[in-house]
């Protein structure tokens, strides 16, 4: 069974929690991982845009690449946003926030520009204050570690 249809089982269905990691864009973007009350810890892997990574960002992919190369991935309406995703009416922070209070951890490597890591961590800082809200410490960091180095909050 996988991780995505162990997850949708439902709690009362499942005798172990299932594994929350994921590469690229499910690991977020998953139902699972944002309400399953199984899941303690999303961890999304190089999960660039449409992902982790801001949508509205400009560095990494953008929607009008991600839409054209891979046009499976999203539905047909995101394809509305591809010159002007400005108009996004939320960007990738949300889902952050969705995982509240559930701690989150992001990876991918630095030199992964299409990633973007910087723009993972603004996304991560954006959707502190939900934290917060819910009396969770949050993101423990001004600004995004150097390479190697974990925040741990």
């Amino acid at each position: 069974m996988t991780f995505h249809q162990e997850a949708a089982a439902g709690d009362e269905q499942a005798d172990h929690a299932p594994d929350p990691t994921d590469a690229s864009r499910s690991g977020l973007r998953s139902k699972p991982g944002r309400w399953s009350t199984r899941i303690a810890l999303a961890i999304p892997h190089q999960a660039g845009c449409g992902g982790t990574a801001p949508s509205r960002g400009k560095i990494g992919e953008s929607v009008k690449r991600i839409n054209e190369h891979f046009p499976h991935w999203f539905c047909d309406e995101f394809t509305k946003f591809n010159d002007d995703p400005t108009l996004l009416p939320f960007d990738q922070h949300c889902l952050v926030a969705l995982c509240a209070p559930r701690p989150v951890l992001l990876s991918n490597a630095e030199e992964d520009q299409w990633a973007n890591p910087s723009g993972q961590f603004e996304m991560l800082a954006a959707a502190d204050p939900v934290y917060k809200l819910l009396g969770i410490e949050g993101l423990a960091a001004g600004a995004k570690p150097e390479s190697g180095k974990l925040v741990k909050s």
